[in-house]
């Protein structure tokens, strides 16, 4: 293997490290957005919301709120299983 050959394969595992990075990067932020949203949906304070609530919390706490709640299972996110949970209103 040459020099150059070297560099070029040297390059590459960079590259490939890098995407990996952005790739979970994104994952956590996904979660994040997630479960900050299902937060706003309970009403829960922007505070406690920093603490990420498990997705059993969630529940409770839009239920506590008498709001209906349905799970869908969502095969679009990554691992570990996340959960879109569509809050129904009343009338629905």
């Amino acid at each position: 293997m040459g020099l150059d050959e070297w560099k070029v394969e040297k390059d590459k595992k960079k590259g490939n490290e890098k995407m990996k990075e952005k790739e979970e990067k994104k994952k956590k932020e996904k979660e994040i957005f997630v479960r900050s949203t299902l937060a706003r949906q309970a009403n829960i304070s922007k505070t406690d919301r920093e603490k990420e609530y498990s997705r059993k919390t969630m529940l409770y706490e839009l239920t506590r709120l008498g709001k209906t709640v349905q799970i869908l299972k969502s095969k679009i996110l990554l691992f570990p299983p996340y959960y879109v949970i569509t809050v129904l209103t009343e009338g629905e």
